[in-house]
């Protein structure tokens, strides 16, 4: 497996839930884990070490190198990252998330936000505007007799 066999969304959705595990679960005496910390728990999921410094590279997309752009891990530590996020000890990617293609036309938008967060930040109003139809939710009899 090459670097290339990642899509760009798989890459981008790989780098923001490292983020977020980071950022969810706090470490000794700090507000979240330091990236040595997640390196340790990556390496006792996967089995393969990838070092904190290439870790906080690979998230905040920084290069090593001015002018090299982003930086990328190997082939090996990239499926560390994927299989240490889709694994079921963390969870943090579905299956179905990593392997979805955005229809023709569309783009995929990937947003996970604790719903804490967003009343925390005042976008109730926002949510009281959405206005669901209760009769699109009905069931008419006919369809539950066609549909047992």
């Amino acid at each position: 497996m090459t670097k290339n066999t990642y899509t760009a969304t798989q890459i981008k959705l790989l780098r923001h839930r490292l983020k977020a595990y980071r950022e969810r679960n706090p470490g000794e005496g700090r507000a979240m884990l330091s990236w040595e910390e997640v390196s340790l728990d990556m390496a006792d999921i996967t089995g393969i070490a990838v070092p904190p410094e290439r870790l906080r590279q690979f998230v905040e997309g920084a290069s090593r190198k001015a002018g090299k752009g982003p930086s990328m891990l190997t082939k090996e530590r990239l499926q560390a990252v994927r299989d240490f996020l889709l694994g079921e000890e963390i969870g943090l990617i579905h299956a179905d998330e990593w392997e979805a293609q955005p229809r023709e036309g569309y783009i995929s938008i990937m947003v996970r936000i604790p719903l804490a967060d967003i009343l925390e930040r005042g976008a109730q109003a926002l949510l009281d505007r959405i206005e669901l139809d209760p009769m699109a939710l009905v069931i008419e009899d006919e369809e539950l007799e066609e549909n047992p």
